[in-house]
């Protein structure tokens, strides 16, 4: 029998399961099951009633007021089956409910939120009884400030009350139930419990005792303030209107030393966090353009910062030369010089494939290449803040279209075509090869220049010289011989 099952029967007992696991535990489980003899759980009232049936109510504690809230009261046979279930004859939710039941004994529960009392009760027909179930229970009543002398807070703070449970796996913390809204109540069994107050990153517990028929209230100080941080592109500029990463970071030190652990993250272009007081490092980051300060938050304060991003916008083309649009999605990269203990590199910062592209740079100078197919160019570009740079890239290229004919007919089988950069005069192709394709036909764009094509088809061979003109579409036929 598992510890699930000798709990689940402890509690549909009214009993309890304490775990053992040596003599000491043994002596400790014995002192507590005493301690339950000298307190015994708390009985329900039977009386005689006017009326005939089994008249149901409740109260907090004995001798209290009649419970006035809708408690479910529900009426089983008294045997378990073999899964320990009972079979469930009725049920009712009211402050007080009225059954009419054949003659016989039931088992009798009544609930109300985490509160529960179960008894059984012997029923004679058309015979008035009257049960008063001892529910045993307090309320709890609990609020949230963001300090100690600052009003009541207005956010909806999520409430977990647990309680202490020991089994076979051990002793741990079990929640009982929760709670969402800026003020909650509940009802709880009399008892020690924990309960956990948290809103966004900020979390506090407190250990509280509830007592039958009291009300306990408890006002969280959760010891917080409010960060609100948006950014700009420059100094003197307005507020930047895309959607920014905003990441809050705490220091942590532990065994594996010291280190930046994230709290919180948002993005908008606002953003607003609760944090518990304390010093935070915030970064703000959009494409590649980043900034980050150390901030103090203080309680029941609001804290703003603008990060000053210090970037703009480049915004890139190409053509294939003027005039001439590309004729398919060029890649763009933008490279910056990095100088470091390895020497002075280019490192590639963002890159984007389309048409035309936008990138968020921080302000300073950027190598920027386009590429199309075997057509490449680089330029240099100086990206000021809160500046628009709008750079047209000229490919210099064109297309060259080659096909191959055997004895005057076009090729139907795939044939290779290598294509390389001319060298000097007289048809050399021992150049650098720019770029192949296995086809009847096949289609390159180019860098405007001279080239040699070069066909293969079985054990038949083909050559030419061609030159590819900026924007123009060159036409070339390979023929084949054996």
């Amino acid at each position: 029998m598992t510890s699930g099952t000798l709990q689940c029967i402890a509690d549909n007992t009214g009993g309890k399961f304490l775990r053992a696991d040596n003599a000491a535990g043994l002596t400790k489980a014995l002192g507590t099951a005493v301690e339950a003899v000298k307190k015994p759980a708390p009985k329900p009232v039977v009386e005689k009633a006017a009326n005939p049936g089994l008249h149901l109510s409740s109260v907090l504690a004995e001798g209290a007021e009649p419970f006035d809230q809708r408690v479910t009261y529900s009426v089983y046979k008294p045997d378990k089956d073999l899964q320990g279930n009972r079979e469930r004859v009725t049920y009712g939710i009211d402050p007080a409910v009225t059954f009419q039941l054949p003659s016989g004994r039931y088992f009798v529960t009544a609930e109300y939120q985490s509160a529960f009392a179960s008894t059984e009760v012997d029923v004679v027909a058309d015979q008035a009884q009257r049960v008063v179930m001892n529910l045993n229970a307090g309320l709890l009543a609990v609020s949230s400030k963001l300090e100690a002398d600052a009003g009541p807070f207005d956010q909806r703070v999520t409430y977990s009350v647990f309680r202490s449970v020991s089994d076979l796996e051990g002793t741990r913390e079990e929640r009982v139930t929760y709670g969402i809204d800026p003020a909650v109540q509940f009802y709880l069994p009399a008892g020690e419990y924990t309960v956990a107050a948290d809103f966004q990153t900020v979390s506090t517990r407190a250990k509280l005792t509830i007592r039958a028929n009291e009300r306990t209230e408890h006002v969280f100080d959760l010891n917080a303030g409010l960060l609100a941080v948006s950014s700009m592109l420059s100094a003197d500029a307005g507020p930047f209107d895309q959607r920014v990463s905003y990441q809050v970071f705490v220091t942590v030190s532990d065994i594996k030393g010291t280190r930046q652990e994230r709290v919180t993250y948002g993005i908008d272009p606002a953003v607003q966090f609760y944090l518990a007081a304390g010093s935070y490092t915030v970064r703000a980051e959009f494409q590649t353009a980043s900034a980050s300060a150390t901030l103090e938050i203080l309680p029941n304060q609001r804290t703003e910062h603008v990060f000053d991003l210090n970037a703009g916008l480049l915004a890139l083309s190409g053509v294939m030369t003027p005039g001439v649009p590309a004729t398919d999605r060029i890649s763009f990269q933008v490279f910056k010089t990095v100088n470091d203990l390895s020497g002075a590199r280019e490192e590639r910062v963002t890159y984007g494939i389309d048409p035309t592209v936008e990138f968020y740079l921080t302000a300073g100078s950027y190598q920027v290449t386009a590429g199309l197919q075997s057509a490449e160019v680089k330029t240099a570009v100086d990206i000021v803040a809160n500046q628009r740079n709008e750079t047209v890239m000229d490919l210099n290229a064109g297309v060259l279209s080659i096909d191959g004919k055997i004895g005057g007919a076009p090729l139907t089988d795939r044939a290779t075509y290598q294509v390389y950069r001319s060298v000097g005069g007289g048809g050399n192709s021992t150049g650098e090869r720019v770029t192949y394709g296995i086809d009847p036909t096949v289609q390159f764009i180019l860098s405007a220049g001279s080239y040699v094509v070069t066909g293969e088809l079985g054990s038949m061979k083909g050559e030419a010289e061609v030159r590819v003109e900026a924007g123009k579409n060159v036409k070339l036929t390979i023929p084949f011989d054996g």
